[in-house]
């Protein structure tokens, strides 16, 4: 686990993508050599399948087995890009699949999963707004299965729990 690899947390509407992109602005203009990932990753099939799940809400339970391999396929890259001294700034983690999943998956096998495969990353920012405030950031926009007030209640909750666990630096 590299501290040079940051994460972006937060519910939806929280201001992840936004904060992350400020952040490599700034290390990019400290001459720091900085990659922006995102979750999912786009740029691979997978990434691409639980975008197009997520719109239309199909097969909730597929969902975490996908973004565990989502995962996986980007870890290489991203490890290279680590080991060879540059920044990794990131919006959404492991820690996502555990907040909105929990409904679906237990904590010990969620947590279990990316310890073994070894994708932890170095920091995590977690963005706390309330879901009102989220709801409102996202507008009129097509919102995907998850972005519910209930469901984002419960995530800006789960979110919160983890705060202070053992191994998790927020």
């Amino acid at each position: 686990m590299s501290m040079r690899h940051i994460a972006v947390e937060g519910i939806d509407g929280a201001g992840k993508d936004f904060q992350a992109d400020r952040l490599v602005r700034r290390l990019v203009g400290l001459g720091e050599r900085v990659v922006r990932h995102r979750e999912p990753d786009e740029a691979n099939p997978i990434g691409r399948l639980i975008r197009s799940l997520l719109a239309e809400g199909e097969f909730p339970k597929a969902h975490m087995p996908l973004f565990l391999a989502d995962r996986l396929a980007s870890r290489p890259r991203v490890q290279e890009f680590l080991a060879s001294g540059g920044w990794v700034v990131q919006s959404r983690c492991w820690l996502s699949t555990l907040v909105y999943q929990a409904d679906l998956w237990p904590d010990d096998l969620l947590w279990a999963l990316h310890d073994e495969c070894d994708l932890m990353t170095g920091r995590i920012f977690l963005l706390d707004v309330p879901v009102d405030v989220a709801l409102a950031r996202m507008g009129d926009r097509k919102r995907e299965c998850f972005e519910t007030g209930g469901h984002l209640q419960n995530c800006r909750y789960r979110y919160l729990a983890r705060v202070g666990w053992p191994g998790l630096d927020i």
